[in-house]
């Protein structure tokens, strides 16, 4: 069964991919901190573990796949929402935000323009770029 890009999918994925209690320090922090992929986002930072970030390439893939080939020249955040068949798939900025995130810790996408320009950018959000070869 292939998988399909919803909230869902991206929620079950970042919940794997995310230090566990256990992991972390009383103070919040990590505990092995060589063991971490730290990404940042448009409003968020997110510490993700390096190995089982890793162990959800191809979901990452297979979901980032789903959205449109504007994408891979660069596109604005807001349409994110959109998959390649123009089907809304989120309704959740936080969603679309936290799959981008996972993208960029799996080197399969980026937000090329510097954060210092978005407010010039369509609602202030960046342009992301996916290259899944």
């Amino acid at each position: 069964m292939s998988l399909t890009l919803s909230t869902d999918a991206v929620h079950e994925i970042v919940q794997y991919c995310l230090f566990k209690e256990e992991e972390m320090n009383d103070d919040a922090t990590i505990k092995d901190e060589a063991s971490a992929t730290i990404v940042e986002g448009i409003i968020r930072t997110f510490g993700f573990h390096t190995i089982r970030l890793e162990e959800k390439r191809e979901d990452v893939k297979t979901l980032l796949s789903q959205l449109g080939d504007e994408y891979k020249e660069g596109y604005s955040f807001l349409n994110l929402c959109v998959d390649r068949n123009n089907n809304q798939w989120t309704s959740y900025q936080e969603v679309m935000e936290v799959l981008v995130c996972l993208g960029i810790g799996l080197g399969y996408a980026s937000m090329p323009i510097p954060k210092l320009f978005w407010p010039m950018l369509p609602g202030g959000m960046p342009y992301v770029q996916i290259n899944l070869d």
